[in-house]
């Protein structure tokens, strides 16, 4: 429920002075109150203020036009068109002239009524936030207002709207102009690094980089035109990996994590893993520094090459604090959420836009990982590298289906797949041979 009183004293020497009285009673619990007084003693005739009406309206005197501005919250001055008539043109201004004397402009017929109070310059005190843009302004008594970028929002800017992770960065054309960056700001001892990516194929390109300001390059991936190879830097370390080509116009998710503890590491593309590794860059941390996405940092902050630039779409680039599991991963290759990073989040990326890259909103972003469409890459022999599942009950029959892709091409027995039990360590086992041939064995105590 709310209530409005209005208290008009009289007019005197044509200054017209209004209370107006506000009370806001919620289910008739909570009471609370606010009064805005105005005293309208600034009179220019056949002059408007122009480019900042907000409301207009016809009123029927000069009274009622002064009421509607104290009604609203946003008005600073009014212009009102003079004359005997019944109705009258009231436009409320969310400006006044202390603010912005240049945009008096003569209007026959027309006058303009402000406060005339003296607006302090409060811009002085850089009070806005986040890439926000002051300006002089008459209202609230501050002496500003302040202009935010897109996904800002707050008297100084200093919230996040409700979309502002909701947009795509697409970078057209080879340039070491075009980036976007934000910072690391903790020391990190692991951390998992997830974005989304539709490329424009063109030579090695670098995704990010991260750099010290000291000069150290401490995190880098790069990849070659066809995807099938990359490059990972880790704390002055490099991985080479052998990557699955994704040059195919399609969004795809890709990942990078690792801990200091045991150097675990794992790349992922698109919930499959892809290359990993253990023992690399223990007890050694990921200092503090600039990330740079679509440019390879030879200098902080700079030193980009053309031929290493990234071309096509970026979304969703979020840093944590920690190693993910794997199959957390996997589950966030197949939807494009709008998670945030706790480290730094893709919301971040909009206050470090450099040259020309275009922000797009909503982003498109379509994952085309369904819940079973992920392959397991094995680079090479070792007793190391498995993947498990849990375990089965108790079969009379089964059908066991599964694609498989050859990389060896040896003279030793390559394991495929095997099943135990407590009383048999092979139950099941499915191999291929030497030359070729499928070996399979089911309940063979050999």
């Amino acid at each position: 429920m709310t209530m409005l009183q209005a208290m008009v004293t009289k007019e005197v020497a044509g200054i017209l002075l209004i209370q107006v009285s506000f009370a806001l009673a919620e289910f008739s619990l909570q009471r609370s109150s606010s009064i805005r007084i105005g005293k309208f003693d600034t009179h220019i005739k056949d002059t408007v203020l122009a480019g900042y009406v907000i409301s207009k309206s016809q009123a029927p005197s000069r009274m009622d036009c002064a009421f509607d501005c104290l009604s609203d919250q946003r008005c600073g001055s009014y212009n009102y068109e003079e004359g005997d008539k019944v109705l009258h043109v009231c436009e409320l201004n969310s400006e006044c002239k202390e603010s912005k004397p240049s945009n008096l402009t003569g209007k026959a017929g027309y006058s303009y009524y402000g406060t005339g109070r003296n607006v302090p310059s409060g811009c002085l005190s850089s009070p806005c936030m986040n890439n926000g843009t002051c300006e002089d302004s008459c209202m609230e008594g501050t002496g500003y207002k302040c202009v935010c970028i897109d996904g800002r929002m707050g008297d100084k800017c200093q919230n996040w709207t409700s979309t502002a992770q909701d947009y795509e960065v697409l970078f057209s054309n080879e340039s070491t102009t075009d980036y976007i960056e934000s910072e690391i700001n903790e020391v990190l001892q692991q951390f998992t690094l997830c974005f989304w990516m539709k490329r424009i194929p063109s030579g090695w390109t670098t995704f990010f980089s991260h750099m010290t300001p000291e000069g150290e390059r401490n995190l880098r991936l790069r990849c070659s035109k066809e995807m099938d190879k990359c490059h990972l830097t880790l704390i002055k370390g490099s991985r080479s990996l052998d990557m699955v080509p994704v040059n195919d116009n399609l969004w795809h998710h890709i990942c990078v994590s690792w801990e200091n503890v045991e150097g675990r590491w794992d790349v992922l593309v698109d919930g499959a893993l892809r290359a990993h590794g253990s023992a690399w860059r223990q007890t050694l941390s990921l200092s503090p520094g600039k990330v740079v996405v679509g440019q390879s940092q030879e200098t902080y902050g700079g030193g980009f090459i053309l031929k290493e630039s990234f071309t096509g779409k970026i979304g969703s680039f979020n840093i944590w604090s920690t190693k993910m599991a794997n199959n957390e991963i996997r589950e966030k290759a197949k939807l494009c959420s709008q998670e945030l990073g706790n480290v730094i989040d893709w919301r971040m990326f909009r206050h470090g836009i450099h040259g020309n890259p275009e922000l797009l909103s909503p982003q498109s972003c379509v994952s085309h990982v369904a819940a079973s469409e992920y392959i397991f890459h094995f680079p090479a022999r070792n007793v190391s590298s498995y993947v498990e599942t849990a375990t089965l009950p108790t079969l009379k029959k089964f059908t066991l289906s599964f694609w498989m892709k050859q990389g060896y091409n040896g003279l030793l027995t390559t394991g495929i797949i095997s099943y135990a039990t407590a009383q048999m360590a092979k139950s099941l086992t499915l191999t291929l041979g030497s030359i070729g041939a499928i070996h399979l064995r089911i309940m063979d105590s050999r």
